[in-house]
């Protein structure tokens, strides 16, 4: 069967199309595995469906999720891009097109633009500073799908993978630096009924004004030290990393090590702190740092710091190791239990915590969301399980306050131990629940991921599976925004698609293989990324030609595609 040609840009404009691809998507939620009946939908938009899906992304959201922005968060494309945005606000009066500034993580730095009355019902969405954009937690969209191919790139209505975005027409555009790297997105969003195909061209050229207003702002001492770094970092295996007051760059080998924001910190105050050769903790290893001094401007210097491990120490017989922190939580768990003392598991959604309860003994399971449908019958049952035995209540924070306080009463009289979940506990339970175990989000626990794989895996039947060591890499990077949920359902996939022996990199969805691995990559990997995406799309996805005009074997093109994550259409 021929291959459907793909439609015009102004064809995804028209009504007629668009009603195509909402039935393609209602196919997609409903039958996932008929990827004939999709042959209409971009593959673009097909591939960011699955890794929607992968994702937990919730097809009928509407919120965005906000993180709390330090201080000066990506101030240089905040100055860069002000004067742009500003004759932007005047050229947008009395349309519907509204403009976001996102950072290179996808998260909105500054407030939007655009005319008034536009501006307050995007903000009445939750369009604001902090705001995230990222593919992984809300679907497909203009800003993922620019950051995730980094080239511009609009998501027309129906297109997109939430319900709330379907009446949007969301151009991304990717911004860089003056060193060639991703410095941010421009997000362009306008109403579907009145957009333009001259919406995306329109956000590019708005995005190259900022471009250029971002390389002119660029210190040529910046500049130095890149290419210092760059003469330092040409053995790959040698963790480099190149420091100074607003710069951080790592090569390959020197990420995989410093994925803890902790390292980071000691290992930027001692290097720029003027030391020249030091001794760290870094990854649970000793390293030799070695650093060498770049002048830069005003009395200012960068650091070019190399990193070496020494050999490490051999504990003495008999020491002891420490236990993991997750095998702790579930002790103070049963501690609490055996002396009756009722417990809440505080922590977020899908972190494990009703795991830790029901790992000490059988227990009763209520689920405080059922209590909203039916308010007199779920206490009812409440009551009636109470008697019987140990109770777990989950999500105790959700309850509405007065059915929180009829359960409070039942569980204060309860004749067994008692037990719940929550965000945070309502003050009104302290007395219930004096036993508080903290059950930190998975991101916060890379340590631990080692042996939460293999259970995970041993649960799902796949215990005998072997795990990549560069799978491990990308797990520990990882934000896992649905926890121990998200990572559950990962493993499933994966392991489903490895059959047996080992689960690698090409088993993964591909928010974790691509998202996570872009967050990894170095700055020279990132350019190599995108030299080899730019081949394969002007070869039209033909690899041989691809391969030829970059000069490299099909072999290794093919070994960079599996490196990178690229989603490459055909098999050619």
């Amino acid at each position: 069967m021929p291959i459907p040609a793909p439609p015009s840009v102004a064809a995804r404009f028209e009504p007629a199309y668009r009603r195509l691809v909402a039935h393609a998507r209602a196919l997609f939620l409903d039958r996932p595995s008929q990827e004939a009946e999709l042959g209409v939908v971009r593959p673009e938009i097909v591939h960011s469906w699955h890794r929607s899906r992968s994702s937990a992304v919730d097809p009928v959201g509407g919120t965005l999720p906000v993180l709390e922005l330090e201080r000066g968060r990506a101030a240089h494309l905040v100055t860069a891009a002000r004067p742009v945005l500003d004759r932007f606000t005047e050229q947008a009066r009395d349309t519907e097109v509204w403009a976001m500034l996102l950072d290179r993580e996808g998260v909105q730095v500054c407030p939007v633009a655009g005319d008034s009355p536009i501006v307050r019902e995007s903000e009445r969405r939750g369009c604001a500073p902090g705001a995230v954009y990222q593919e992984c937690t809300v679907g497909t969209n203009g800003a993922g799908l620019s950051l995730e191919r980094l080239e511009s790139f609009v998501v027309v209505g129906d297109e997109h993978f939430r319900e709330s975005e379907h009446n949007l027409v969301s151009a991304g555009v990717p911004l860089r630096d003056g060193l060639g790297r991703i410095a941010g997105t421009l997000l362009l969003c306008h109403r579907v009924g009145t957009a333009s195909p001259l919406l995306l061209p329109y956000a590019e050229g708005l995005g190259t004004a900022i471009t250029e207003r971002i390389a002119a702002a660029t210190d040529h001492h910046d500049r130095r030290l890149f290419e210092a770094y760059l003469r330092r970092a040409r053995r790959p295996s040698l963790p480099v990393v190149a420091l100074s007051e607003r710069v951080f760059i790592a090569n390959a080998a020197a990420q995989r090590l410093l994925r803890d924001a902790k390292d980071v910190d000691l290992l930027r105050a001692t290097t720029l702190g003027g030391e020249r050769d030091a001794t760290l903790d870094l990854a649970g290893a000793r390293f030799r740092v070695h650093c060498r001094a770049v002048p830069l401007a005003d009395e200012r210097a960068g650091v070019i710091a190399s990193l070496t491990r020494l050999p490490s120490t051999v504990d003495a017989p008999g020491r002891a190791t420490q236990a993991a922190p997750d095998v702790l939580r579930e002790r103070a768990v049963r501690r609490a239990r055996s002396r009756g003392l009722g417990t809440v598991v505080v922590g977020e959604p899908g972190s494990g915590r009703a795991h830790l309860v029901r790992a000490t003994g059988d227990v009763a399971v209520l689920d405080g969301g059922g209590a909203q449908v039916a308010p007199s019958d779920w206490v009812a049952q409440l009551a009636g399980v109470v008697r019987r035995g140990p109770v777990l209540v989950r999500d105790v924070d959700a309850l509405d306050p007065t059915i929180l306080r009829a359960a409070l009463g039942i569980l204060r009289d309860a004749p067994h131990w008692v037990a719940a979940t929550a965000r945070v506990l309502p003050d009104a339970g302290v007395d219930v629940f004096p036993a508080v175990v903290a059950c930190p989000p998975l991101r916060e626990r890379t340590a631990e991921l080692p042996d939460l794989v293999a259970a995970l895996l041993a649960d799902l039947g796949a215990g005998d599976m072997r795990v990549a060591p560069e799978v491990m890499s990308l797990f520990a990077a990882h934000q896992w925004l649905g926890n121990v949920s998200q990572l559950r359902r990962v493993l499933a996939t994966a392991a489903t698609l490895a059959g047996t022996g080992e689960l690698r990199v090409e088993h993964l969805p591909g928010d974790i293989a691509v998202t996570t691995r872009s967050r990894l990559m170095g700055e020279l990997e990132k350019a190599e990324r995108a030299v080899v995406y730019e081949a394969l799309r002007n070869a039209r996805w033909n690899r041989d030609r691809a391969a030829l005009a970059l000069g490299i074997s099909r072999a290794t093109l093919y070994r960079r595609i599996r490196q990178f994550g690229l989603q490459v259409p055909g098999s050619r």
